[in-house]
């Protein structure tokens, strides 16, 4: 998924491009963070898997474990990111009221007076 997202960001790119956070200059480090993820993602699986032999040979089973919500709470932190929307700002215009300009707060509209 990194590499692919890497390769996919990295064709936006212009023969002058500028030093802003476009997609070119975002591809690697998004990319680095994905390939990252998976193998912390790996392992942890990996030390799960070896926890659960190692007690399925002493006869036991494991239900859960601080894997089981290091997983949990990484999706989750993952999901949140993905679907942050940062609050709307409260744009100002001016009014002309009694010959004085004053500020007034609108969302989206324009309020006269």
């Amino acid at each position: 998924m990194g590499v692919t997202l890497t390769q996919l960001l990295r064709l936006d790119h212009q023969l002058n491009p500028t030093e802003t956070a476009g997609y070119y200059f975002v591809g690697r480090p998004l990319g680095a963070l994905f390939q990252i993820g998976a193998i912390s993602l790996a392992l942890v699986g990996a030390h799960r898997f070896w926890r659960q032999q190692m007690s399925m040979a002493r006869g036991k089973v494991r239900a859960g474990g601080w894997e089981i919500y290091a997983i949990m709470i990484s999706f989750f932190l993952v999901r949140e990111l993905i679907m942050y929307k940062p609050k709307s700002r409260k744009t100002y215009t001016t009014v002309a009221y009694c010959g004085k300009l004053l500020p007034l707060a609108c969302s989206g509209r324009t309020n006269v007076i």
